[in-house]
């Protein structure tokens, strides 16, 4: 009540509500969870780990702990990308119906479920880069009977740097073919992801799902920025030219073609 009337009077002040420090190295990435799985947040660095962190009271934003860690499958990795499964048209349908996790005494990491039934596990997609040259882009799904985020699938594995990633949100009831935009040099991958494998019992060490190249957009820099509309119809990237270009399908062709610079 206090903080609330002090934030109305507009003589509030930010606060310092945790401090994280369970990496030894540099945290270059921080993400939260969007709000259906509860209030989460992912964070990655330079030691290839990323580690998700949630409060044990959210309304307060008090109590901060590391509720789970995933390691890179290969020593010496670092992080340099995350990128969250959003909320789509489906996720809003069954949003409605049900308790907002951040509202409970402890934030839940349960899969949203689509108007067809089928429950998809919150997923997170991470790019990885070792010394010796090897790039990957993996994503990583919950499992919430195991209660640990799992290697689900493999988007990219290869010598191309990634730069940048942007999960594609939801648009479309009952598919569940995710795009995952990929900036590797001077080109933007469109991978898709089938997010129905998810709910497997794919297992830490596996492989995990191949992810299919659906589109290249080729840039005559390398790509550093790159970020999907609100209905993931439109991509944005940035490249090092200093332009900024708009991707869009075309309608009659279904081919990537670049619309506006």
């Amino acid at each position: 009540a206090a903080a609330t009337a002090a934030a109305e009077a507009g003589s509030s002040e930010w606060e310092r509500c945790a401090q994280l420090r369970d990496s030894t190295k540099p945290v270059s990435h921080l993400s939260f969870a969007p709000a259906e799985h509860g209030l989460q947040l992912a964070a990655a660095g330079d030691d290839g780990a990323v580690r998700f962190y949630s409060p044990s009271d959210p309304l307060a934003l008090t109590g901060w702990e590391l509720c789970n860690e995933s390691e890179a499958l290969r020593p010496g990795a670092r992080c340099v990308a995350v990128a969250w499964r959003g909320r789509g048209v489906d996720d809003a349908r069954a949003g409605s119906s049900r308790e907002n996790p951040a509202h409970g005494s402890h934030a839940t990491m349960g899969g949203r479920t689509t108007s067809d039934g089928i429950t998809v596990p919150p997923a997170l997609a991470v790019a990885l880069r070792w010394p010796d040259g090897v790039n990957a882009v993996r994503v990583l799904s919950y499992d919430e009977a195991a209660m640990r985020w799992n290697h689900a699938a493999t988007v990219y594995e290869g010598p191309a740097a990634v730069n940048a990633l942007a999960w594609a949100p939801g648009t479309r009831a009952g598919v569940l073919n995710d795009v995952v935009a990929v900036a590797l040099g001077a080109d933007v991958g469109l991978f898709r992801v089938d997010t129905m494998s998810f709910g497997g019992a794919a297992s830490l060490g596996a492989a995990g799902v191949a992810a299919s190249l659906e589109a290249t957009l080729s840039h005559p820099a390398v790509v550093r920025v790159c970020d999907w509309n609100a209905v993931g119809d439109t991509l944005a990237t940035s490249a090092e030219d200093g332009r900024v270009r708009l991707w869009a399908a075309n309608v009659a062709t279904g081919a990537w073609e670049e619309q506006a610079q």
